[in-house]
């Protein structure tokens, strides 16, 4: 992948992330500010973590298509 298309895909996540940390509280008002902000950091860290996970898969499939 380009590096412009990993910062494409964090932007994306990041804005998910901060959807959900700012959203949830004002659709929601019993969830307060503070559960919204985990309910956010928890979207960011595992959209982060499959990001990364399928940056792998697609590198290793690279390297493999490399070798043969």
């Amino acid at each position: 992948m380009a590096f412009i298309y990993h910062i494409l895909i964090a932007t994306v996540y990041t804005l998910l992330a901060a959807a959900t940390a700012i959203g949830l509280p004002l659709l929601f008002p019993e969830i307060g500010a503070e559960i919204g902000a985990i309910l956010g950091a928890v979207v960011f860290v595992g959209s982060a973590f499959l990001h990364e996970v399928f940056a792998r898969q697609e590198m290793q499939a690279n390297l493999v298509d490399d070798q043969r």
